[in-house]
C-alpha cells in the first residue's frame, strides 16, 4: 500500500515490515506503527498490546537487532486494546488521536529547565526539532525525532549563542540534563590568527612545482579544464 510507505531521515520504511518486526517479539499481541509529524520534526511511533510490561528500551534493542536504526520507533505506546474500524481493520485514524506526549510523560516526568544552560538548549531543541511542545530536560534528542543532521543545526545554532559542544558529546549526552554540564565547562574555541602584514618567501605548493616542471612554452598563458 502507497500509505504504508513513509519517508523519514531521507530513508523509505515500510510500516509494515517494522510492524512484522514487532510480532515476533513473544510478549507483542498486537502493533502498529504511524509516523508523526510535529512541524519540521518526523518521528515513528509504535503502539502496541502486550500480554506482559515490556520496556521501551528492551522493545527498541530487539527491533534494532533485526531492522536498521532508523526503522526503530523512537516512542512506544502500550496500549489496553488495539483501535479497529468497521472493516475490523486497525483504526490508524484512532491511533494518530491519541497523544503519545502523554505516554512519554507518563514514563518520565516532565522537567522544565532549570538553569540558563538549560534554557537555552530547551529553546534551540524545540526550534530544531520543530515541535510545539515544551522540552523537558530528561527528553531524549533522538527519540524526539532528532538525527545527525538535525544534530549539526543544533550545535551550528548553539554557538551562535556562545554554547559550545561536539556532535561526540551530544551522542553521548542525549538529554539536556546530561549535556549541559559539558556545556557549561566547554571553553569557547579561539582561534588566533597573525593579523600584521606576513612577509618572506613562500613554498610552492605541489601544483606550483609541477607547473614549473613542465617547461610550458607560454607560462604565462595556461587554461586548466574543470
Amino acid at each position: 500500500r502507497a500509505d504504508d510507505q513513509v519517508k523519514i531521515r531521507g530513508f523509505r520504511v515500510e510500516l509494515g515490515e517494522i510492524e512484522s518486526a514487532l510480532a515476533q517479539h513473544p510478549d507483542v499481541r498486537h502493533a502498529a506503527v504511524l509516523l508523526d509529524q510535529d512541524g519540521a520534526a518526523k518521528r515513528l511511533i509504535a503502539y502496541a498490546v502486550f500480554r506482559q510490561t515490556v520496556a521501551t528500551e528492551t522493545l527498541q534493542s530487539f527491533l534494532g537487532e533485526r531492522l536498521p536504526h532508523y526503522m526503530v520507533p523512537g516512542i512506544v505506546v502500550p496500549l489496553e486494546s488495539m483501535p479497529l474500524n468497521a472493516s475490523d481493520k486497525v483504526d490508524r485514524k484512532a491511533l494518530a488521536a491519541l497523544s503519545w506526549q502523554e505516554h512519554a510523560v507518563a514514563e518520565q516526568e516532565h522537567v522544565a529547565p532549570r538553569t540558563p544552560v538549560e534554557e537555552q538548549l530547551a529553546h534551540i531543541w524545540q526550534t530544531v526539532l520543530g515541535t510545539t511542545h515544551p522540552v523537558g530536560v530528561h527528553d531524549n534528542f533522538f527519540s524526539l525525532g532528532g538525527d545527525s543532521i538535525l544534530s549539526l543545526q543544533m550545535i551550528f545554532r548553539a554557538k551562535q549563542q556562545g554554547l559550545y559542544f561536539t556532535v561526540k558529546q551530544l551522542f553521548r549526552h542525549q538529554t539536556i540534563a546530561e549535556l549541559a554540564p559539558v556545556v557549561e565547562h566547554q571553553d569557547a574555541p579561539q582561534i588566533q590568527a597573525e593579523q600584521d602584514l606576513v612577509t618572506g618567501p613562500v613554498p610552492l605548493t605541489p601544483i606550483q612545482h609541477w607547473f614549473f616542471a613542465q617547461d610550458f612554452a607560454r607560462p604565462h598563458h595556461v587554461n586548466q579544464s574543470l
